[in-house]
């Protein structure tokens, strides 16, 4: 294929640095390698004279391989230049052909003597660097606790709400990180600090106010709009003079505001003060007309309200004072963290190793000789940087050093810059794209690559009419016009590409709770992604590889997720519960991978056996396989002590088959114990998962052989552990805690090959530079992050450091002007971030692209968030990427209803789509564990797959905990011996295999359908009748059998007397009666353990509680069988301490008093007060 006119400029040109934006599939690595191999055949270049530059390895070596190749196929074709090209292809092998962190190394090693520096200096692997960097931020705390400054004690008062230090600690991590981005870390912190010794005056003249009066004018801006298009209505009605002059006044009020926000910051509040709005009165019997001005007006309205919110906080007289009252606190925190970079520093140099930031920063600094510059400068002829838009600052100020005013190839898309989380800066690109345009002297060019090679025309129309409506400079930080918009490259063999729109409305009213609601939504799309599969593998595709169609197949199509973490895991269940094969590569973050965190908690227990997390984790785990209440025994036993002495005390004064397998499992830690201290770590680990036979009993979970690998990841950075410098267990599992809570995850296994013919699951972020014939994007509906602006202090580049202003005496806290600035800035950075990741997204498709997403009320979406007009402010106030498309999909249909030229949009139902899908809430967790598939309504429902629940079992809380144990109320106050588990929770249809319904439902089971109907009863209507109980919940009860949420294997004789009496008595009628009435609500209780200081994070669920007056009334429902009073008594004693946890719990997080407790017996119908 010929190129097109600006490839071929891209190609030729010389004697000019280019910036080349290469737009989604516009052949841009072709490019690439068309322009070095011309200028090593032409131009005769030799290619060590060149420095290609690569966003990953991958990258470089798969550059270093087509520029082989390419040379090879030269060097046949040509008679003449072959010796030439001969030494070229000789050259290539150790030519400059690398990342940047590869290239800083290349430097480091040739000129390490410039800034002595020690040669043997080596890349420290990550275990290590993140033990050294753990252990340098602890002995500088330790010395800051021993000198106890008192700014120190105003730091931890100020910003650290925890009972140890580690919101301090991670504030001191993200701000080394962000600092050690920096060119010149110490310039910036002096120009932040210098910033809190502005005055107002001053203030008006800074960066700060111009950021912050540029974003308020563009909302101002965007409210006369409104207030515009709400006159232009007005104007066509007749006698509604007094309307149009209130939105007249309105309008002017505006201009004043605009006005004295370009005076300055006093002036600016003083007019936005005093701005009001008045009664908007429209008389008109045309009501849609009249509905359209005042929503119109409302929006202008609510855009000045909020600016007015903003100003709760800093008004001028006091603003400044604030910011200069933080300067000594903030100081003093820059001076920790530039002190920690140097502890760190040094502690890096004894073990003789070096970071990937060192790298950065020792390169800039040997470039600061001007001789070693100017000799790299004369050594590369032509340097080519490629993804430029994903380079960093300090990465940028490396380049600009050593490339002359004419030799430089950059070429990236802005609109695909999605590494912002790594300190990718995209105004880098924007900044070189406006001065290379307004270059006068010839030595700088911009070149647009716009037309697209992958998509057809459909999908490419598509994604400019989303773009072309919602990208621009001020969300998306790029204007999508003419030069940024994608052009069809060239025609394609026929074929009916599609762009469906699904959107599922999640109308599943019986949803007992939030996380349930979540997960559905998340299974919905799978099952209906699943649909969409199954249909297409009857659809042709047309193969370049073979000139011809053929028939699709899994591996052609991909589903793209935002995020992975718990979708990915859902996604992956549902679709190969309906026999898909799929794979999804990073299902979770690795440390927190179920197979990855028992061996973790197993390693934390022998290391260390007194604690409580690891030794109840490893003991429910199947290494163990201890049972609820065979641990509650044991806590019964011995309340008081740590659970590890609990464990040894049982040993000692009983006599019976759990104690004698407790002494059995502490033989086998104190035998492991032994055995780690003269082992190689990542021996010991593979001897563990072998000899307690989980390695291959993990072979048997969904994904077993993916877990497997998992586990040979682990042992294979156990083994880069011990062959470091730093030993012991205990180092080990501080560097895995380290990782995970500084986010530097690990990836899972890669267990397939591209050609594997299966599914494959992945985020958005790892699709990027790939393309696939069939594209799902889901979770469409799903929040943005937007996390980060909540930070008490926010360091931007640009604006300095910007805290929250905190008055430990006044006990005030509130955000200053620097962070009200700064929050917004991070914002719109964040949703410009979001809405390139979605333009990566949709541009991956190449025939075939299914959007989907779910929302809670559809005409609720629609009517309030999705006909807003598609103004710069109302894309900013976007949430989900459904907020961005459906706005400009509903607008196209506004002109030609779903316009299938362009795309296909529908509405589906969640129920509809998940009626078949069942889940287990056990203790906390949703796990799926049934599913029913292909079936007919008339046949019962067999169990297709049935996860174990050891299987599924895991510790969820540790991190948010940060306590010596956690525990559900049940697990801590089980009834003893051989007394069966309260409950397990069931929130669909729980059908029981034909051999138990046959026997009977067992306590435990009757226990569960009993507190499930409770639960789903529609008390309104139990409200409204006076004595006919007994058929109305006989009738919901039959509804629920009829909707498949019960069956009829699960009811017998004993629910509807004994719920009805419940009803009818006189706590029944209380409850019916409360102002507000909680059921079965789940809470987590930080409490004290007994006698003891510790605490433990309680977990529980309770039944029901509701509002009399101004107190709570708490009712907990037992089915227990009990035979006489003594039985009884033992019953209430044992439930009473989880009933006073209960009320404590209510009366904690609600700050109401819990006036009375009850238990509810339902075995005879009798009501116990708990006093």
């Amino acid at each position: 294929m010929p190129w097109t006119e600006n490839q071929q400029r891209a190609i030729d040109t010389r004697d000019k640095s280019l910036l080349v934006s290469a737009a989604a599939g516009s052949g841009k690595t072709a490019i690439l390698v068309e322009r070095i191999v011309k200028i090593i055949i032409e131009d005769k270049v030799d290619v060590d004279r060149l420095l290609v530059v690569t966003f990953t390895k991958a990258a470089a070596e798969e550059m270093r391989a087509r520029l082989y190749k390419k040379l090879m196929e030269t060097m046949e074709e040509q008679k003449t230049s072959r010796s030439f090209l001969s030494r070229q292809i000789a050259k290539l092998s150790g030519a400059s052909i690398s990342t940047l962190h590869s290239f800083c190394l290349d430097i480091t090693k040739k000129y390490f003597q410039v800034i002595d520096l020690d040669p043997g200096l080596r890349i420290g692997d990550e275990t290590q660097i993140g033990i050294l960097k753990d252990k340098a931020l602890g002995e500088l705390l330790e010395e800051e606790y021993e000198k106890e400054d008192e700014r120190f004690i105003d730091l931890l008062e100020m910003f650290n709400n925890r009972r140890d230090d580690e919101e301090i600690r991670n504030m001191i991590n993200k701000l080394h990180l962000f600092l050690m981005n920096r060119p010149f870390p110490k310039d910036w912190v002096e120009k932040s600090l210098g910033s809190f010794k502005m005055n107002l005056e001053s203030f008006n003249k800074s960066n700060l106010y111009e950021e912050y009066r540029v974003s308020a004018e563009r909302k101002l801006n965007s409210a006369k709009i409104e207030i515009s298009k709400a006159l232009q209505m007005a104007n066509t009605l007749e006698d509604n003079e007094k309307a149009i002059h209130v939105l007249q006044d309105e309008d002017c009020q505006i201009d004043l505001i605009v006005r004295g926000l370009n005076r300055g910051y006093e002036f600016y509040y003083q007019s936005l003060e005093g701005a009001k709005f008045s009664t908007l009165r429209i008389k008109t019997d045309n009501i849609e007309l009249k509905e359209r001005i005042v929503d119109r007006r409302n929006c202008a309205k609510e855009i000045v309200k909020k600016l007015q919110e903003s100003l709760q906080y800093n008004s001028p007289d006091m603003m400044m004072e604030d910011i200069a009252e933080m300067e000594p606190v903030i100081g003093y925190l820059l001076h920790l963290v530039l002190q920690y970079n140097q502890v760190f520093q040094e502690k890096k140099l004894e073990r003789r190793v070096m970071d990937f930031n060192d790298m950065e920063h020792y390169t800039l600094k040997i470039l600061q000789n001007s001789e070693v510059r100017e000799e790299l400068r004369s050594q590369y002829a032509f340097i080519f940087v490629d993804e430029y838009q994903d380079s960093n600052e300090i990465q940028d100020t490396i380049i600009s050093s050593i490339m002359r005013e004419d030799n430089v190839f950059f070429v990236g898309d802005v609109k695909q810059s999605i590494y912002r989380f790594r300190m990718a800066d995209p105004t880098l690109f924007l900044k070189k794209q406006i001065s290379f345009s307004d270059e006068k002297e010839n030595t700088k060019e911009t070149i647009a690559l716009n037309q697209n090679f992958r998509s057809r025309q459909k999908i490419i129309d598509f994604i400019n009419l989303v773009f072309e409506n919602t990208m621009s400079e001020y969300i998306g930080e790029i204007k999508y016009d003419e030069s940024a918009k994608l052009y069809l490259g060239a025609q394609q063999a026929p074929l009916q590409e599609k762009v469906e729109i699904t959107i599922i409305e999640n109308d599943k009213d019986n949803i007992p709770s939030e996380e349930l609601m979540e997960i559905g939504k998340i299974e919905g799309e799978a099952l209906f992604i699943a649909s969409k599969i199954k249909g297409l593998l009857k659809e042709k595709v047309y193969d370049k590889d073979i000139n011809d169609y053929r028939t699709l197949e899994y591996k052609d199509m991909v589903i793209l997720l935002r995020t992975t973490r718990q979708w990915s895991d859902l996604y992956y269940e549902v679709l190969n519960q309906q026999g898909i094969p799929v794979y999804a590569e990073s299902q979770a973050g690795y440390f927190d991978t179920l197979e990855i965190r028992l061996i973790i908690e197993l390693l934390k227990l022998i290391d260390n056996s007194y604690q409580d997390i690891p030794l109840i984790s490893v003991m429910k785990s199947p290494v163990f396989s201890f049972t609820i209440e065979e641990l509650t025994e044991i806590r019964i036993n011995e309340k008081k002590a740590n659970f590890f002495d609990a464990v040894k005390a049982y040993i000692i004064n009983k006599d019976d088959d759990l104690s004698r397998r407790l002494k059995n499992m502490i033989e086998k830690i104190e035998l492991w114990k032994k055995q780690c201290r003269y082992m190689p770590l990542n021996d010991f680990i593979w001897k563990l998962v072998v000899e307690t036979g989980y390695y291959y009993y993990i072979s048997a979970m969904p994904g077993g052989i993916q877990r497997q690998a998992n586990i040979r990841i682990l042992i294979d950075r156990a083994k880069q552990y011990t062959e470091s410098n730093i030993n012991g267990l205990f180092n080990f599992i501080r560097l895995v805690e380290n990782l995970r809570e500084t986010k530097r995850d690990l990836s899972s296994a890669k267990i397939i090959g591209p050609n594997e013919n299966v599914i494959r699951i992945m985020s958005i972020h790892k699709s990027k530079g790939l393309e696939f014939p069939v594209v799902f994007v889901g979770g469409l509906g799903k929040n943005m992050n937007l996390q980060d602006i909540r930070d008490p202090i926010i360091a931007h580049k640009d604006l300095g450091i910007c805290p929250n202003y905190v008055s430990l005496a006044e006990r005030r806290y509130c955000p200053t002007i620097f962070k009200t600035i700064a929050k917004e800035k991070l914002q719109l950075e964040t949703l410009s971030e979001e809405m390139r990741v979605l333009y990566v997204a949709l541009s991956r498709a190449r025939d075939y692209l299914y959007l989907v997403g779910t929302v809670n009320k559809l005409e609720s979406s629609i009517e309030k968030k999705w006909s807003n007009t598609l103004s710069e402010y109302f894309i900013s106030t976007g949430r989900t990427y459904l907020d961005w498309i459906m706005p400009v999909v509903l607008k196209r249909m506004d002109y030609k209803e779903n316009d299938e030229s362009c795309f296909f949009l529908e509405y589906k139902r969640l129920s509809e789509i998940i009626n078949k899908l069942k889940i287990e809430h056990l203790e906390g967790k949703w796990d799926l564990i049934q599913y029913w598939d292909g079936l007919k309504k008339e046949k019962k429902s067999t169990i297709h797959k049935m996860i174990d629940e050891k299987l599924s079992w895991s510790y969820d809380y540790e991190k948010e905990s940060n306590m010596p144990t956690k525990a559900t109320v049940t697990e801590l106050k089980k009834v003893q011996e051989n007394k069966r588990v309260d409950r397990i929770r069931v929130n669909e249809t729980f059908n029981l295999p034909k051999f138990q319904r046959q026997k009977g439902m067992t306590g435990a089971q009757r226990g569960t359908v009993l507190h499930f109907i409770l639960q789903h009863l529609d008390l309104e209507k139990l409200k409204s009748i006076e004595s006919s109980f007994k058929e109305e919940i006989s009738r919901q009860i039959d509804e629920m059998i009829k909707k498949q949420i019960l069956s009829e294997g699960e009811i017998d004789e004993f629910f509807v007397p004994k719920i009805t009496k419940y009803f009818m008595g006189p706590l029944g009628q209380r409850m019916l009666k409360g102002q507000r009435i909680y059921r079965e609500k789940a809470f987590n209780y930080k409490a004290n353990v007994e006698e003891s200081k510790d605490y433990m994070l309680i977990q529980g669920i309770i039944d029901c509680y509701f509002l009399e007056g101004k107190d709570y009334v708490l009712i907990d429902y037992k089915s227990d069988y009990y035979s006489d009073e003594k039985d009884k008594e033992e019953l209430i004693r044992n439930y009473t301490p989880q009933l006073q946890l209960y009320k404590r719990a209510i009366e904690e997080l609600t700050k109401k008093n819990v006036r009375e407790t009850y238990i509810y017996l339902f075995h005879k119908n009798q009501i116990v007060e708990i006093r």
